[in-house]
């Protein structure tokens, strides 16, 4: 028997995040909601998180502020980040976060079972991406913990 996995859901649009998380539910997957960035942080400290679904617009820290935190911080490089956002990243500025993130699904064109199809090829044993995932892990140093406002990452 498999353990179930735990998603960190950070949303902080109320009918999306009740919308999908009752199909990433069905699905049989231990959703842990977070509204905003602030809540994903401390939801990050208090559950062993699986997958990271995350929007990049939302209060206090935005999905960048957040993505550069796991990327600096070991126990957490691992997690594979599926973003789900209606703001577009694919720039210069922003190509190393495009990186970091396993999967980019824009909202307006994503539906339940499209992410519930992302998911599921996140935790599947063929991905090709875990294992090189896990091998990177070891190369981020700690960070600490970002305050609101505060910036976490340079384009320089």
């Amino acid at each position: 028997m498999s353990k179930v996995k735990t998603i960190l859901f950070a949303e902080d649009d109320p009918i999306d995040q009740k919308t999908y998380r009752n199909h990433l539910k069905q699905a049989g997957y231990l959703v842990v909601p977070a509204q905003g960035g602030l809540e994903t942080l401390k939801n990050l400290s208090l559950f062993a998180t699986d997958l990271l679904i995350l929007d990049m617009m939302m209060p206090k820290f935005e999905g960048e502020e957040l993505l550069q935190f796991i990327c600096k911080t070991p126990r957490l490089a691992h997690v594979p980040v599926i973003i789900l956002s209606s703001k577009s990243i694919i720039d210069a500025e922003h190509e190393h976060l495009i990186k970091r993130a396993d999967q980019y699904l824009i909202k307006q064109d994503c539906n339940p079972a499209l992410l519930l199809e992302a998911v599921r090829k996140q935790f599947s044993d063929s991905n090709p991406d875990n294992l090189a995932r896990l091998r990177d892990a070891a190369r981020f140093s700690a960070a600490n913990v970002p305050r609101p406002g505060q910036t976490v990452f340079s384009t320089r």
